[in-house]
């Protein structure tokens, strides 16, 4: 029989002589017990989350989602989350960073992140999320984010009708256009 319990203790069930009858009139002729302890088994659980969508170029904002919950069958004393990304700034928790969480309870963590140039040479940016308590060994969570790089296309077209001679002014129309995931700046043709 499965038993479910997240009070610590030990637990005896006695079943007295003659109490049990089987659907052939059969029953205990002995007493007997079954003893089970619950013990504490302290867990935790970090997972980071992307908010909002990309895509991401430089310059660009990243906001997370860090959410550490209690997943034992303990109450857990301070918890704390750290982003461990360069440059990655972690944001408020709640409850605070350092608090304790009951069976089953969040701290939910916001962070941010600005695209760098190397990270949009590397094509991507990679940041872990990492969780703690007193009660439990360090967990952690990645999440790898696709960088896209910035762009320009440039297209020349000729304006100025044929036939074109020696000697014709000839009219160009010449036409850049964004094609990356940032906002370019100081574009010159």
């Amino acid at each position: 029989v499965p038993v479910t319990s997240t009070t610590l203790g030990t637990y005896t069930n006695v079943i007295a002589k003659n109490s049990l009858q089987t659907d052939e009139q059969a029953t205990n002729t002995q007493p007997t017990e079954a003893t089970l302890t619950v013990t504490a088994t302290p867990s935790l659980k970090v997972i980071k989350t992307i908010v909002g969508s990309g895509p991401f170029g430089d310059g660009n904002t990243i906001n997370f989602k860090i959410t550490a919950t209690n997943n034992g069958n303990v109450p857990l004393t301070n918890v704390t989350v750290a982003d461990t990304g360069v440059g990655a700034i972690l944001g408020t928790c709640a409850p605070l960073n350092g608090s304790g969480l009951a069976v089953g309870a969040e701290m939910i963590c916001d962070a941010s992140y600005v695209v760098q140039i190397a990270d949009v040479t590397a094509g991507i940016y990679s940041n872990t999320a990492t969780a703690d308590s007193t009660e439990t060994p360090l967990v952690s969570d990645t999440v790898v984010v696709p960088i896209s790089p910035s762009a320009l296309s440039i297209t020349k077209s000729i304006i100025t009708p044929a036939p074109y001679i020696l000697g014709k002014l000839l009219t160009y129309e010449i036409r850049a256009k964004n094609i990356g995931s940032t906002a370019l700046t100081n574009v010159t043709i």
